[in-house]
């Protein structure tokens, strides 16, 4: 995660507007909805509200939502308290978002494989 914040902030500061990002344990989408009129950023903080996102269109194209996955599956692990079980069932919630999101299915299958292969004792220290 770590990481990932230190990219978002490196592109926020190239002033390139990401369509999701993270920040202080937090994700923050733009609603792609009231594009091109209005910026409109909502913030997400739980897997339950990123999916409604996907489900209503503020997050559209398929990279936008593939990197959904990844940002959703880092919030699941986030809130899970070390419990893998917790990850992988936020990852089905998300895939069953969009069904044909192939971007989307890739990138959660990735992180559901990466908590699969951490050992129980590192899983949230790793993940993190």
């Amino acid at each position: 995660m770590n990481r990932i914040n230190e990219l978002t902030q490196k592109w926020k500061s190239e002033g390139l507007l990401l369509p999701i990002w993270s920040e202080n344990n937090k994700l923050y989408v733009i609603d792609q909805r009231a594009l091109p009129r209005e910026t409109v950023v909502e913030e997400i903080t739980d897997v339950r509200e990123l999916a409604k996102a996907i489900k209503d269109m503020s997050i559209r194209g398929s990279g936008a939502i593939g990197i959904s996955g990844v940002y959703g599956m880092m919030l699941a692990a986030m809130n899970s308290n070390g419990n893998k079980e917790a990850v992988i069932e936020a990852g089905k919630e998300l895939k069953a978002t969009r069904p044909t999101a192939l971007n989307l299915m890739k990138t959660v299958d990735r992180m559901t494989d990466f908590v699969l292969s951490c050992p129980d004792d590192i899983f949230y220290e790793k993940f993190m």
